[in-house]
């Protein structure tokens, strides 16, 4: 059986459609099934044989941070896949992003070494990845600085990759992949949704930093290749391609149809979105969408190489722009635009 936490989210849901394709037996895990729109959409997109691949998913509800439920749900043999991850910066939602994020990856973790389960691939982030020498691109090999400013979410995806890592060293067969920042169709309104809804409404602003990017399909594919075989112990980054914000950004309004981003976001503009960000949290009774730490890596120049998981898969990634035009095909057939 092949088990999926966080089934209903950007990287579950093609995950889902990948293994279907092969005519896996799987076991989706979700908080609310009731939040399975996102995945029929998906498969909808892709194949109009959805109905007979979605038949193949098993739902199930259930919470991470519920050890006894995830135990009835793992079982020996199972190959489990661990995407589900609380998405949040504020450390006013820190307490919530490291009981789901940590504690949940140390409850799969648990589970699969108590059921004897066959595998676990865990969904990292580059966040948990160190920086690179010398504006050399970051590999595997980075040591990740804690004395460096982060965000809750990096911090929590550090910490759950070593409770992978302690999994590893009490017997757990499993493997690790960091993602870059990931590309696909969504439905969802957050993240990356929110950025390339901001593009396609025109956005003027872009901040001077640059970053990994990458495409779901390429991050679901690679995960089911290393299900697939032997490896075990590993760590890879899963990027297609290292752009400045402006270039991904420009390449964007490009597909979009809109004029690029021309005023590039100084330091001071930035530490004013956060007070106004903050005040309209105070008032909506809601956490702050911005942070210094969110500033801070909107400002950095990283970059990162995928060349371990080429030479070791032999894969080629899809080119950012093909990412761009799969989100547009996918907006006009969902949203009939």
């Amino acid at each position: 059986m092949n088990i999926v936490t966080g089934a209903t989210g950007l990287v579950g849901s093609h995950l889902l459609y990948e293994l279907c394709k092969r005519g896996k037996n799987i076991r989706a895990i979700t908080r609310n099934k009731s939040n399975i729109k996102q995945v029929e959409a998906i498969f909808s997109f892709y194949t109009t044989d959805y109905s007979s691949l979605l038949s193949l998913i098993e739902w199930e509800e259930a919470d991470i941070r519920d050890y006894s439920r995830l135990c009835e749900l793992i079982g020996p043999g199972d190959e489990v896949f661990h995407c589900a991850a609380e998405v949040a910066f504020s450390k006013k939602e820190k307490t919530k992003v490291i009981q789901s994020n940590i504690g949940g990856t140390s409850n799969i973790v648990n589970a699969c070494l108590e059921k004897g389960a066959r595998k676990l691939c865990h969904v990292s982030s580059v966040a948990a990845i160190g920086k690179g020498e010398q504006g050399l691109p970051a590999d595997e090999s980075c040591i990740w600085d804690s004395t460096q400013r982060h965000t809750v979410y990096s911090l929590s995806k550090f910490h759950s990759e070593m409770e992978v890592w302690r999994g590893i060293e009490e017997g757990l067969s499993a493997v690790i992949v960091n993602p870059s920042i990931i590309l696909g169709p969504t439905l969802s309104s957050k993240g990356t949704g929110a950025l390339l809804n901001a593009v396609g409404k025109g956005l003027k602003f872009y901040p001077p930093g640059s970053m990994g990017f990458v495409d779901v399909r390429d991050v679901a594919r690679i995960m089911v290749l290393l299900m697939e075989n032997d490896i075990s112990g590993e760590r890879f980054i899963l990027n297609s391609e290292n752009l400045s914000y402006k270039e991904f950004l420009t390449l964007a309004a490009h597909f979009f149809g809109q004029s690029p981003p021309y005023i590039p976001i100084k330091r001071w503009m930035g530490e004013l979105a956060i007070v106004v960000s903050s005040l309209i949290g105070f008032f909506q009774r809601k956490p702050s969408v911005l942070s210094k730490e969110i500033i801070y890596s909107a400002f950095s120049k990283d970059s990162f190489s995928s060349q371990k998981v080429i030479n070791q898969l032999q894969y080629s990634f899809i080119p950012v722009a093909k990412s761009l035009e799969n989100i547009i095909e996918f907006n006009r057939f969902y949203y009939k635009e």
